[in-house]
Parts: structure tokens; sequence; C-alpha cells
């Protein structure tokens, strides 16, 4: 997964911005700068509290295909190193169904009603969200209830 730097995605324009808004600039540099110490003192900062839904959802998945792939130990609970890192790879997959951009791309209608504007499609597309999110929360139930199963294997 691709990293972003919260800061450039902050301003929405990049750098170019502060030809357009110095002041508003130079106080969103200081705000990035303080998000950037407090990940640096605590782990996380203010902006992964408002949103540590999406923060779970983008870090968590992440970690578990890293304790696979880097990983020199399994739980007994496993037959071999490769049962165990499959079934990281296939916690990672539900709580991965959970992200906005995963549900966008499984809906049909997405590019046809936001992409296009074509708006034929509301009721299917609003019918199609619900149902998409609604395995996304019964996926990350599933990933969080196996994953509290093995809570202490989690380590290398």
């Amino acid at each position: 997964m691709k990293k972003t730097n919260v800061f450039y995605d902050e301003l929405h324009c990049g750098w170019r911005y502060f030809t357009y808004n110095p002041i508003k600039w130079c106080k969103r540099l200081i705000r990035a700068m303080k998000m950037a110490y407090q990940r640096i003192d605590r782990g996380w900062c203010m902006w992964d509290l408002w949103d540590m839904d999406r923060w779970m959802l983008d870090t968590l998945p992440e970690m578990l295909d890293a304790l696979g792939e880097r990983g020199s130990a399994y739980p007994e609970a496993f037959e071999s190193k490769e049962k165990w890192v499959e079934w990281l790879k296939e916690q990672a997959r539900l709580l991965r169904t959970g992200r906005e951009e995963e549900q966008a791309a499984a809906n049909p209608y997405y590019k046809e009603v936001i992409e296009q504007g074509n708006f034929n499609f509301r009721k299917e597309y609003w019918a199609e969200v619900k149902r998409i999110v609604e395995k996304s929360r019964n996926n990350i139930r599933v990933a969080f209830s196996n994953l509290g199963e093995h809570f202490y294997d989690l380590w290398d």
C-alpha cells in the first residue's frame, strides 16, 4: 500500500498552495509538524484519533502482512508456518474490505454514478452500497473475533 504524505494531501494543491494563501499554508505546516511530533512521541497523533477507524483499517492489515512475511515463529495451534501466514493474510484481507476505497471498487455502479454523473442508477447504487457495507462490517467482526482468539500469538 502506498503511504501518502498527510501534509501534502491536506493542502489539496501541493506546495503551489503557498502562493495562494501563505498564512494558511504556514499554519498547516505548523499543525503537520505538531502531528509529526505526536506520532514520534506517542505512536499516534490527533489526526489518527479523529479518524481512528480508517487508521486501524490502514495500519492493521499492513502489520499482519509484515508479521507473516518477516515473522519466524508460529503458534502451536497452526500446523506450519505456511498455515499461519495464510491465516494472517486472510485476516488482513477481511480488514481491508472495510476501507472506503475497497467498498467503492466493489460497487459496479460506482463508475456510472460518481465518476460519470449518471444518476439513473441511484437506487441500485445505494442498495449496493448498503449490501457492501453490511458485508464489510461482518468481515471486520469475523477478523476481530479471530484476532481476539489468537491475540497473544501476534508476536515474533
